[in-house]
């Protein structure tokens, strides 16, 4: 079912310079990529399968100077520009909207100083092993971070002076936390440096929580327990996961075809989805066991969702602009009748600026005409948001602090602590008051109308919430960090998710309250007997629920952050605002690693991820138009570096010729004539498809034994599987390591990024249970553009460690 690709290099003579082209198309020959490569290696030109292109102007000195999209190119503008200092260095960027970033650097070619658009200034100090000493925020605000002799972080002092300590073992591995509030966290390993063991406790090492696991020979978890639930797993050789069970009761169950992609899914209900893909190896269809269609997706040619047929009749239509966002969106019925119709503008960062069109409002029972303009400041935090007329506005502070907010209503005015946290917001003659532990969870929040009170386990996570009108919400969680059950006034429901997306509700004595069919976000859902179509806006918030005779049963609209504007429901649905489950009760949705308050624009706890900006409870940047923070710990908007090649690609054929000569890869499954074009010619002139992959073995390094290339991944290298890269004396890198160390102070549309995603030596084939992204296993994601880059030594631990063999058992800050 993958998709095969053919490559073809040219040479050209153009106004006297040889320039070297290079296109790739699938197995059905439509274009996917072409590059126009200058004789010194630079790329001039891009151009993609749904028309999007990128022309790249380099300075005297080599280096990148402008960025141009075909609409900046329209506009005569480019889309992103770079100036440099004498060493080459990244002093600079301007936007596609004219604004600027400044960067100042130390000596030593680190970021010391950034200068916002607006003229805020975010300061970083460094040791001399260049880690992080510590941030200023544009407001003042100091957070100061303390390292041990591994240069692993072993004391953060918040801007109070609150200060919370980590301690380590030989091998790098934290095995004790306790942060500002006397909270303790133990953590034991096995042998292979996996976690079996977290015990958690309060101050007085009362209210003891804990979570374990247990692994297979090959590292996958086996058992996870924790919260009263306990999840035993079972995977394929190659590590996809074939069930998952509970008290003997199987909850989930897979299989898979021959590509590795997922076949059928069966949840606890007993009841399977099947899934079926194109030959590009795309989401095509979903069906139910009687081969019914529950949905089908077709694509552009590029792969991006051009529409969505479901099984009702139901057809939503996508339409994009050559830098890749939606300029029109509707939703239809198999007669034609238009439920929605929207058409979107942008501007050349990519902000949506306009919505209009029409929409089915099923309160008033009619077709509404509806305008929605939006404007940013330089920042590009949403400024004013105006439907049909009505303009809300908002300004922040330099920190991104919503300082005011102003609608038909009146003026609203929120204040803050120098923690960013706010602490009051007053419009008229209603105030609200907070109040926070010092890990920065809400405790409190009181107003004329009562308090509401928060309160959370030994690991910050939030259990139960005692509402101003009397309501109870209690929660609790499981090995997968993930909330297992929740009980709303006493209702209790049980989740189960699939990679993290729900998947399935449940009463307590297991009946099953709905089960979720997971395609491109939320699909649609089987309750009361039958299935019913969800239709995603476009931000993938749910915009109406319709039944199997096409009428609307739910329908929902949402300001910019996710404040509910108005809704019909006659079903049970607590999938919202960007997909994600919204609480009814404390009126929060619930992101996973913490919680999201829409009626004030942030998140209620701290983020732990600490490279999306200094602001730890800003919800992505102020700007919830276009990005989205699904997990609550990183704004989304694109992956920086793009996808990984494929095998059958120019990067996968070097990949496969690699394995070949270094004896790693056995051809003797294929046909003579094959086994003797390969010897010949190698990999690069053939067309590589499915029985060949099923056919040829390769090595994997996890356990010394060969297995079909069809069951491999591309995966890539890094210091923990390859060690220094011998070309270039440094570490190997996978593709969040090499952003946040390296690439994102060249940008995500940069030469750098594309040469790294495209060099066959940055990969090796791996099975899929070994091959494990950094991001995933460092718990790291892509950090902000604008942050100062990670110390390699920082996030590959062993750099250190094989560095200095003499640490102490404990390492633990210097006196």
């Amino acid at each position: 079912m993958a998709g095969e690709y053919k490559i073809t290099v040219t040479v050209v003579l153009v106004l006297c310079l040889f320039l070297s082209v290079h296109t790739e198309t699938d197995s059905e020959g439509t274009l996917q990529e072409k590059h126009l490569y200058r004789t010194d290696g630079k790329l001039m030109h891009s151009q993609f399968a749904d028309g999007n292109e990128l022309e790249y102007s380099y300075g005297i000195n080599g280096m990148q100077q402008e960025i141009r999209t075909a609409r900046s190119q329209q506009a005569d503008r480019a889309a992103q520009v770079y100036t440099y200092d004498a060493r080459g260095r990244i002093t600079g960027i301007q936007d596609g909207n004219q604004n600027q970033t400044g960067y100042h650097m130390d000596p030593w070619g680190r970021v010391h100083q950034i200068e916002t658009a607006e003229g805020g200034k975010e300061n970083f100090t460094y040791d001399y092993a260049g880690h992080v000493t510590s941030t200023t925020d544009a407001n003042g605000g100091v957070i100061t971070y303390r390292y041990n002799s591994q240069g692993k972080v072993c004391e953060i002092i918040d801007q109070e002076g609150n200060s919370e300590t980590f301690r380590y073992d030989r091998e790098g591995r934290r095995i004790f936390h306790e942060d500002r509030i006397g909270n303790q966290v133990r953590t034991t390993y096995n042998v292979d440096g996996r976690p079996v063991l977290e015990r958690a406790c309060d101050h007085m090492g009362e209210n003891e929580v804990s979570r374990s696991w247990e692994y297979d020979g090959i590292g996958n978890v086996k058992k996870a327990v924790a919260g009263g639930f306990c999840y035993t797993y079972e995977y394929r050789p190659d590590g996809k996961l074939i069930k998952k069970s509970s008290s003997g009761r199987t909850l989930i169950s897979c299989t898979y075809h021959a590509d590795k992609s997922l076949k059928s899914l069966t949840d606890v209900s007993g009841k399977t989805v099947h899934y079926g893909y194109d030959s590009l190896g795309r989401l095509e269809r979903i069906c139910d066991d009687n081969g019914d269609e529950i949905v089908r997706y077709g694509h552009t040619a590029g792969g991006k969702l051009k529409e969505i047929r479901h099984g009702n009749g139901m057809h939503t239509a996508y339409e994009y602009d050559t830098d890749d966002n939606i300029i029109r969106l509707t939703l239809k019925n198999e007669k034609g009748i238009v439920f929605s119709d929207f058409r979107y503008e942008y501007d050349l960062n990519g902000n949506r600026i306009l919505k209009s069109g029409s929409c089915l409002l099923p309160v008033e029972d009619k077709i509404k005409e509806q305008v929605v303009r939006y404007r940013y400041d330089c920042m590009d935090r949403l400024m004013e948001e105006q439907y049909d007329g009505k303009p809300v506005e908002y300004i922040y502070d330099r920190c991104g602090n919503r300082l005011v907010r102003v609608d038909s209503d009146g003026k609203e005015e929120y204040h803050y602590n120098r923690k960013n946290q706010l602490i009051s917001r007053k419009k008229g003659t209603e105030s609200v008051e907070y109040r926070y532990d010092l890990q920065g969870n809400i405790l409190e929040e009181a107003s004329n109308r009562g308090k509401t009170e928060y309160g959370y386990n030994a690991f910050n996570q939030q259990t139960t919430t005692f509402m101003n009108n009397g309501q109870i919400q209690e929660n609790w969680y499981d090995a997968e960090f993930l909330r297992a059950e929740v009980s709303e006034n006493g209702c209790s429901s049980r989740f189960l998710y699939y990679n993290g997306e729900l998947l399935a509700e449940s009463e307590l004595n297991d009946t099953v309250r709905n089960r979720y069919i997971l395609g491109y976000g939320v699909a649609g859902s089987w309750q009361k007997e039958g299935y019913h179509s969800y239709h995603l806006d476009e931000q993938n918030s749910t915009a109406y629920i319709t039944d199997s005779d096409q009428r609307v049963e739910n329908s929902y609209q949402y300001d910019a952050f996710g404040v509910i504007k108005s809704k019909t429901e006659s079903i049970y649905n607590r999938i919202l605002y960007t997909g994600q489950q919204f609480d009814s009760i404390t009126r929060q949705y619930y992101l996973r690693a913490r919680y999201y308050n829409s009626a004030i624009g942030r998140f209620v706890q701290e983020d732990l991820y600490r490279g999306d900006g200094l602001n730890l409870y800003a919800y992505c940047a102020n700007n919830p138009v276009i990005y989205y923070d699904p997990m609550g710990e990183a704004g989304r908007r694109q992956t920086y570096l793009g996808g990984t090649p494929k095998i059958g690609s120019r990067v996968g054929k070097q990949v496969l010729q690699d394995a070949y000569d270094n004896g790693t890869l056995r051809i003797s499954g294929l046909s003579p004539k094959m086994q003797s074009m390969i010897e010949n010619q190698g990999f690069m002139n053939i067309k590589i498809t499915k029985s060949m992959t099923d056919k040829m073995e390769f090595k994997s390094q996890s356990d010394g034994n060969y297995y079909p290339v069809s069951s491999a991944n591309m995966s890539h290298k890094n210091y923990d599987s390859h060690g220094i890269n011998p070309k270039t004396g440094e570490p190997y890198k996978d593709a969040v390591v090499a952003w946040n160390t390296d690439l994102k102070q060249y940008g995500a549309k940069s030469q750098e990024g594309y040469d790294f995603m495209h060099d066959s030596d940055q990969y090796y084939l791996e099975l899929a249970s070994i091959n494990k992204s950094d991001g995933a296993r460092l718990n790291m994601t892509y950090d902000d553009p604008g942050t100062p880059l990670r110390d390699v030594e920082d996030v590959y631990p062993d750099m250190k460690k094989d560095k200095d063999k003499n640490d102490s058992d404990e390492n633990m800050c210097p006196k």
